[in-house]
């Protein structure tokens, strides 16, 4: 019973590794030749998929190249959005002083602009942040 166990499970890890790549191959192609909005909403996707495969580098490129799509468009949410999936990169790569000081630079920004649903992400990575440290 536990071999069978242990089998399952090796398959559904290497299977959902191979679905990872596949997520992040599809959504690399789909962003060529992408412009505007579409395009940063394929960046933000792509960032958290490269995220949760520890492509942690790859997901710093592509946040940032978000959050500078999101300014040029005047899109605040996004660039919120991004900054917030910036930070939390810094964090997993040990840069904790620049993830705190970016998350306390986005409070104000989320307050003023309503962006409610945004505090609660923001402040629970500001404490992983302190917690980090």
């Amino acid at each position: 019973m536990f071999h069978r166990s242990a089998l399952i499970i090796l398959f559904l890890f290497f299977f959902g590794a191979k679905t990872e790549g596949q997520e992040i191959d599809s959504l690399e192609a789909l962003l060529k030749g992408k412009p505007g909005t579409e395009r940063l909403a394929l960046l933000h996707e792509l960032t958290w998929a490269y995220m949760d495969s520890r492509k942690n580098s790859l997901a710093l490129s592509s946040a940032r190249e978000g959050y500078q799509l999101a300014v040029e468009l005047g899109d605040s949410l996004m660039a919120v959005k991004n900054a917030r999936t910036i930070a939390s990169v810094m964090r997993r790569l040990g840069e904790i002083d620049s993830a705190i000081f970016l998350y306390k630079t986005l409070l104000p920004i989320i307050k003023r602009n309503g962006y409610s649903k945004m505090i609660v992400p923001v402040l629970n990575g500001l404490a992983l942040s302190y917690s980090d440290k």
